[in-house]
């Protein structure tokens, strides 16, 4: 998953700055850097508004470049592995309960309820917790259940249109103001 930020318009900018057109791969990077911090932030709080997910544990995955005057280019990266399903709602979330339900139920998105496993809470010897479920009818083997990525969850259709969207007003917004203050100062 990754959004990439190019500004194309560098002679429309350098007309709008008349007689300090030379500026315009400063402000152009300036924008560009801006836009990177707000779709950085934008990621997490999209991804939080449809999925059961921490904010910390989306900024883990996101890895960024910023533009300079002479590249006029930056992006945001998220890279990672599938969540424990254990991170998102599960219900009930401690191992061996006093009235252990016939089902276990998670839940991923917000928009959901909570759906029936056919697993259950461990705690293994490392100490790490999980929802695991038995491959066949014996003990063991057990396999660890779990839930989506976080760049799944930022290439989701509404999460990215609501990251696009931003990006565009951020750069819009910040494009005229760079250009107020270079004019001004």
């Amino acid at each position: 998953m990754q959004i990439e930020i190019k500004m194309q318009n560098v002679e429309e900018i350098k007309a709008k700055l008349g007689s300090l057109g030379q500026n315009a791969p400063k402000v152009i990077s300036r924008v560009i850097n801006r836009v990177i911090v707000n779709v950085k932030k934008n990621m997490a709080v999209s991804a939080k508004k449809r999925y059961i997910v921490k904010t910390e544990d989306i900024k883990k995955t996101l890895t960024s470049s910023n533009a300079t005057s002479s590249n006029l280019s930056a992006f945001v990266r998220s890279s990672g592995t599938l969540i424990p399903l254990y991170k998102f709602k599960v219900s009930p979330n401690q191992p061996r309960p006093k009235n252990p339900p016939k089902n276990f139920k998670a839940r991923v998105l917000k928009a959901s309820s909570l759906k029936p496993l056919q697993g259950f809470v461990a705690k293994m010897k490392s100490g790490h917790l999980g929802v695991f479920e038995r491959k066949d009818s014996s003990r063991l083997p057990i396999k660890e259940l779990y839930g989506p990525p976080i760049p799944q969850m930022l290439g989701n259709e509404e999460v990215w249109k609501d990251i696009e969207k931003e990006a565009n007003q951020t750069v819009e917004k910040r494009m005229d103001h760079e250009i107020k203050r270079l004019l001004e100062g």
